[in-house]
């Protein structure tokens, strides 16, 4: 068994849940104010990156390994930019995406902002918060560089890059 700073990734898990849920909010004032809901599909990688760089200042002073957060840092802001620049690229100037315009018609009377929370913005907070609880809980992680860093850095290169030439050629 390896050791873990547990009280501190409760805490984390606080400052996270917050820091995904600003983002999140600003990224609905945003999409209402231009029209676009679909500018949450830009927003999905870059929101891991957010998740990953609160819970690296988060993690500042406790007793996770400092080489092992920043690799997750880094591995997590690299992944996230890219598939928010890549999303961006295919979706910028082409309009709302039709899947958000029948959602919006499905919406009927109800209020416009506890609604998008309901169906979309928070559905997604919550989601994203979810999925990135290993990365979250890495940066407590008190073993330094060993053999599984190296491995996850292996298998994360292999999937950063079957994702880009996937990308690349779906893009020609």
């Amino acid at each position: 068994m390896f050791a873990y700073a547990w009280g501190d990734f409760a805490l984390n898990l606080a400052f996270a849940g917050l820091a995904t849920i600003v983002f999140f909010a600003l990224v609905m004032i945003i999409a209402i104010a231009v029209k676009d809901h679909s500018i949450i599909d830009i927003s999905w990688g870059p929101s891991f990156a957010v998740i990953a760089a609160t819970s690296f200042v988060a993690s500042i002073g406790s007793d996770g390994d400092d080489m092992r957060r920043l690799i997750v840092l880094l591995l997590t802001v690299i992944w996230g930019m890219r598939l928010g620049i890549y999303i961006g690229k295919r979706n910028i100037g082409k309009g709302e995406d039709p899947r958000y315009t029948a959602l919006l018609k499905k919406r009927g009377d109800a209020a416009l902002i506890p609604w998008l929370i309901k169906k979309i913005y928070g559905m997604q907070a919550v989601l994203a918060f979810v999925v990135s609880i290993p990365v979250q809980f890495a940066m407590y992680v008190t073993a330094g560089f060993d053999a599984l860093v190296a491995i996850a850095i292996v298998v994360w290169g292999v999937g950063f890059t079957i994702e880009t030439v996937g990308d690349w050629q779906q893009a020609r």
